[in-house]
Protein backbone atom coordinates (compact mmCIF):
# COMPACT_ATOMS: atom_id res chain seq x y z
CA UNK A 1 0.00 0.00 0.00
CA UNK A 2 1.42 3.38 -1.01
CA UNK A 3 0.32 5.04 2.22
CA UNK A 4 2.92 2.97 4.11
CA UNK A 5 5.69 3.15 1.47
CA UNK A 6 8.43 5.15 3.17
CA UNK A 7 10.12 5.84 -0.16
CA UNK A 8 7.14 8.05 -1.08
CA UNK A 9 6.84 11.64 0.08
CA UNK A 10 4.46 12.49 2.91
CA UNK A 11 2.05 14.13 0.46
CA UNK A 12 2.06 11.04 -1.79
CA UNK A 13 1.34 8.80 1.19
CA UNK A 14 -1.45 11.09 2.39
CA UNK A 15 -2.97 11.09 -1.10
CA UNK A 16 -2.78 7.30 -1.25
CA UNK A 17 -4.38 6.99 2.17
CA UNK A 18 -7.17 9.42 1.24
CA UNK A 19 -7.80 7.50 -1.97
CA UNK A 20 -8.07 4.24 -0.04
CA UNK A 21 -10.42 5.84 2.49
CA UNK A 22 -12.59 7.25 -0.30
CA UNK A 23 -12.84 3.83 -1.94
CA UNK A 24 -13.71 2.22 1.37
CA UNK A 25 -16.43 4.82 2.01
CA UNK A 26 -17.86 4.29 -1.49
CA UNK A 27 -18.03 0.55 -0.82
CA UNK A 28 -19.73 1.14 2.53
CA UNK A 29 -22.23 3.50 0.91
CA UNK A 30 -23.09 0.85 -1.71
CA UNK A 31 -23.53 -1.79 1.00
CA UNK A 32 -25.93 0.47 2.90
CA UNK A 33 -27.86 1.24 -0.28
CA UNK A 34 -28.16 -2.48 -1.04
CA UNK A 35 -29.32 -3.29 2.50
CA UNK A 36 -32.00 -0.59 2.29
CA UNK A 37 -33.13 -1.88 -1.09
CA UNK A 38 -33.41 -5.43 0.28
CA UNK A 39 -35.62 -4.14 3.08
CA UNK A 40 -37.83 -2.27 0.63
CA UNK A 41 -38.19 -5.35 -1.56
CA UNK A 42 -39.12 -7.45 1.46
CA UNK A 43 -41.77 -4.92 2.50
CA UNK A 44 -43.25 -4.97 -1.00
CA UNK A 45 -43.31 -8.76 -1.04
CA UNK A 46 -45.02 -8.80 2.33
CA UNK A 47 -47.94 -6.87 0.87
CA UNK A 48 -48.94 -9.93 -1.16
CA UNK A 49 -47.62 -12.68 1.11
CA UNK A 50 -49.59 -15.28 3.01
CA UNK A 51 -46.84 -16.28 5.47
CA UNK A 52 -46.58 -13.17 7.62
CA UNK A 53 -44.66 -14.77 10.48
CA UNK A 54 -41.85 -15.87 8.21
CA UNK A 55 -41.92 -12.55 6.36
CA UNK A 56 -41.77 -10.56 9.61
CA UNK A 57 -38.79 -12.62 10.72
CA UNK A 58 -37.01 -12.01 7.43
CA UNK A 59 -37.75 -8.28 7.62
CA UNK A 60 -36.43 -8.15 11.18
CA UNK A 61 -33.20 -9.84 10.06
CA UNK A 62 -32.81 -7.38 7.18
CA UNK A 63 -33.38 -4.47 9.58
CA UNK A 64 -30.80 -5.86 11.98
CA UNK A 65 -28.32 -6.25 9.13
CA UNK A 66 -28.91 -2.65 8.08
CA UNK A 67 -28.47 -1.37 11.63
CA UNK A 68 -25.21 -3.32 11.95
CA UNK A 69 -23.92 -1.85 8.70
CA UNK A 70 -24.93 1.67 9.76
CA UNK A 71 -23.22 1.28 13.13
CA UNK A 72 -20.10 -0.07 11.46
CA UNK A 73 -20.13 2.84 9.01
CA UNK A 74 -20.41 5.39 11.82
CA UNK A 75 -17.58 3.76 13.73
CA UNK A 76 -15.46 3.72 10.58
CA UNK A 77 -16.16 7.43 9.95
CA UNK A 78 -15.33 8.28 13.56
CA UNK A 79 -12.07 6.34 13.31
CA UNK A 80 -11.11 8.12 10.08
CA UNK A 81 -11.65 11.53 11.61
CA UNK A 82 -9.38 10.61 14.50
Amino acid sequence: MDSKDETKSLEERRAALQSALDMQQATTDKELELAREKMNIQKQQMATSTNMAEDEQKLAQLQADLYDKEASSLLQQKTMKG
